[in-house]
């Protein structure tokens, strides 16, 4: 009995845990990930790359020199300096459309910073989970033998047959493999994190003996966005906010390409070194013209059927964006709902059972299987709590991720946005 009331305490404590947050540990552990992730790294230096092109692409290119000789009789030799200069429009908007890349980049900056605080709420919640359940796993591993001594006990008295303390022995040994796999599960969720923190050693990922309540949704704003999900989604979600820069890209890359038939120009100097004349000087100036119009025709096709394939993805991700918010909502609500029977309901009644189930074996008034029964059914709906909670938490920071908004309490997401 002493055994089961601490069991039971353990969980209403969790239960009725009045703390919003989940506490300095989690809120260290995305600092951490936001300075140190290695992604994150990647993708910024890809940001500084799209940037330093915008200047390539507004600039002349490099100019040639060289030495000529002219020979007419007299030999003459120059120092030669030339430069090709495209027709000007053609710069302006590369350097548009590749500032346009480079805001996509930004953003999407933003979003792996979203995705990575999505994946490290997920694994710290899967992770304190997995370490609850076993928790929870032990202290029934306790029950069930505390159970199998009182068969054992009743069995030497004569009470009760041999098969009950088997039975007893068969579900420890169950127990035992559960409590295994649910350890191998512990070890993935924490080398998973480590992972995303670049293996930095200074967090606590022992979290069996925090009280996380699940987070305080903010449904009013839920229903708000709800109310206009499509114009919403289409403005504010990051990823969207990308497709929209890279189709902007691609429909001035096929501006551009309309000036494929623009001449560009080579203008060339050259100068007397050397030989007569003196003071010898030409000046050239060449213009490019399209001959080869095929060419420049199929450059400008690629470029329009381009920019067409990235509007259909646009409009495809609106879509499915939408279609993903409504899901989402959905799940969130019943999740949410779930874990209040849980809470009120479901682990009341279950612990009520067993209590009444041990008392009238120990009475003999029921069979050990009831008993087992009764034990088997409290430890899965409070298993179950766990595993409601983790789902929960999934499908907020998704959300969450995927409008670029709060709805929650939960942590991180001013500093992802930044």
């Amino acid at each position: 009995m002493k055994l089961y009331l601490i069991f039971n305490f353990l969980l209403y404590l969790h239960v009725s845990s009045a703390a919003a947050g989940t506490g300095n540990s989690l809120d260290k552990l995305l600092s951490i990930a936001f300075e140190q992730n290695q992604e994150l790294k990647a993708v910024k230096a890809d940001s500084v790359s799209e940037k330093e092109l915008i200047t390539s692409k507004y600039n002349l290119d490099s100019p040639t020199v060289g030495i000529s000789e002219l020979d007419r009789g007299n030999k003459t030799r120059y120092i030669t300096i030339g430069q090709k200069i495209r027709f000007p429009t053609k710069y302006y908007l590369e350097g548009k459309a590749q500032k346009s890349r480079y805001k996509a980049s930004l953003g999407g900056q933003k979003l792996s910073r979203l995705n990575l605080r999505e994946n490290i709420i997920n694994l710290y919640y899967k992770l304190y989970s997995a370490q609850k359940t076993i928790k929870l796993t032990k202290a029934n591993l306790r029950l069930v033998k505390d159970s199998a001594r009182i068969a054992e006990t009743k069995y030497a008295s004569g009470k009760s047959s041999q098969s009950n303390a088997m039975k007893a022995h068969l579900e420890i040994t169950q127990i035992e493999i559960d409590l295994l796999n649910l350890e191998k599960k512990e070890e993935t969720f924490k080398n998973e994190i480590e992972a995303l923190i670049n293996n930095n050693s200074s967090i606590n990922l022992n979290l069996k003996n925090l009280n996380l309540a699940k987070p305080n949704l903010k449904m009013i704003v839920l229903n708000n966005i709800s109310n206009k999900i499509q114009s919403y989604i289409s403005v504010n979600s990051p990823a969207i906010k990308i497709q929209k820069d890279k189709l902007n890209a691609a429909v001035i890359d096929q501006k551009a390409s309309k000036w494929e038939f623009a001449p560009d120009f080579q203008v060339q100097y050259q100068q007397r070194i050397s030989g007569f004349p003196e003071n010898s000087k030409i000046i050239s100036i060449n213009a490019s013209i399209p001959l080869w119009f095929w060419k420049n025709s199929a450059n400008a096709s690629q470029k329009s059927a381009k920019a067409n394939a990235v509007s259909y993805r646009y409009q495809n991700m609106v879509l499915n964006w939408t279609a993903k918010f409504k899901t989402l909502k959905s799940r969130i609500e019943k999740t949410n709902k779930t874990l209040t029977i849980y809470a009120t309901t479901l682990m009341p009644q279950a612990d009520g059972a067993y209590r009444s189930t041990r008392s009238a074996y120990k009475a003999g008034k029921t069979s050990f299987l009831n008993l087992l029964d009764s034990e088997r059914s409290l430890y899965k709906i409070k298993q179950n709590y766990y595993k409601s909670l983790t789902h929960l938490i999934v499908d907020i920071t998704a959300m969450e991720t995927l409008i670029g908004e709060s709805i929650s309490n939960l942590s991180g997401l001013t500093e992802a946005l930044q």
